[in-house]
């Protein structure tokens, strides 16, 4: 049995790795790819550990869940018989090092697990971002049939970054806060000044459920990144929504056809008329939600394969 343990940059050394899939409250279980993966790797022969179960200069096998300068030079001190696995999970906005064209080429490396398109070589594999299934989360089979008018509003459910002034952040929320006011749509989430009349609701206890009272959805990723695609757009499909959506819009349509309009600027010009092609054809998005709804206990299929890749080439049975 080789060992592995998992360190990173929101790792708890003190938790037990892949037993705890996150809850429900906000959307996709977020941390059941772990599980999945804890699975797929003991029954080949690897068994994972915390940093707190196992230190790391008696592992077989160290899986990096992105990096801070400290877990970089750390790493950096062990013996080169750990088999070191890098996976990029973050955005670059949050975890800066695990896309750094330096850090991707240090020989100390075995192998990087990235879904960032923009790096290739030998020892690089993609994935796409994990998320959880209709499943795993608990959901009826098929979502309760609705139809679409173009007087119907929106939803956002997105926390508001105050403060935060990278990315997409301070355009994006300008931008939901207009459209809200507007009457649009219903913007809910963490950090908005709660105001009914300017169409806003503050925290939500369900995500999901708090989705499914509406008729599309708007989703905007925290930056434009090649491969990077979120939980915010397969979070609205479970919950049988068209989607209006700004992000890496060539591979989303590769993982969930049909199912949203891309939105061509973050403004109110190019949001109007994404939301009258929805309602174009609302009938056929919904159809395409639903087919991808189906099939979502397979969005976790190419991460898991991107892990086995990595194991094996560590040794893994």
């Amino acid at each position: 049995m080789k060992k592995a343990v998992v360190v990173g940059m929101y790792v708890d050394p003190a938790a037990p790795i892949g037993l705890d899939d996150g809850g429900t409250g906000y959307g996709n279980l977020l941390l059941y790819p772990g599980i999945l993966v804890r699975r797929m790797l003991e029954s080949r022969g690897v068994r994972l550990y915390s940093e707190g179960e196992l230190p790391l200069d008696e592992a077989d096998i160290l899986l990096c869940l992105d990096l801070t300068p400290e877990l970089y030079r750390r790493i950096r001190q062990l013996p080169p018989r750990i088999f070191k696995i890098l996976q990029s999970c973050e955005s670059p906005l949050y975890a800066p090092l695990s896309h750094s064209g330096a850090v991707m080429m240090d020989p100390l490396w075995n192998v990087i697990m990235t879904w960032n398109r923009g790096f290739e070589a030998d020892y690089i594999v993609h994935y796409d971002i994990p998320v959880a299934g209709k499943s795993a989360s608990g959901l009826p089979d098929e979502p309760a049939s609705v139809s679409g008018t173009p007087e119907m509003r929106g939803v956002v459910v997105a926390s508001c970054k105050v403060g935060d002034h990278r990315g997409f952040a301070p355009e994006r929320d300008t931008f939901y806060q207009k459209m809200a006011a507007k009457g649009y749509l219903d913007l809910y989430g963490k950090g908005w000044i709660v105001d009914p009349a300017a169409r806003r609701f503050g925290s939500v206890d369900d995500k999901l459920k708090t989705l499914m009272k509406y008729t599309f959805a708007l989703v905007i990723e925290n930056i434009w990144s090649p491969g990077y695609v979120t939980e915010k757009l397969p979070d609205c499909i479970l919950a049988g929504l068209p989607v209006i959506y700004y992000g890496d819009a060539a591979v989303a349509a590769g993982r969930f056809p049909g199912t949203f309009v891309p939105l061509e600027a973050i403004g109110e010009k190019a949001f109007l008329a994404a939301r009258e092609r929805i309602f174009s054809d609302y009938a056929g998005f919904r159809e395409a939600v639903c087919r991808s709804r189906r099939m979502s206990d397979s969005w976790c299929d190419s991460y898991l394969e991107a892990v086995r890749q990595c194991f094996q080439r560590a040794g893994m049975d």
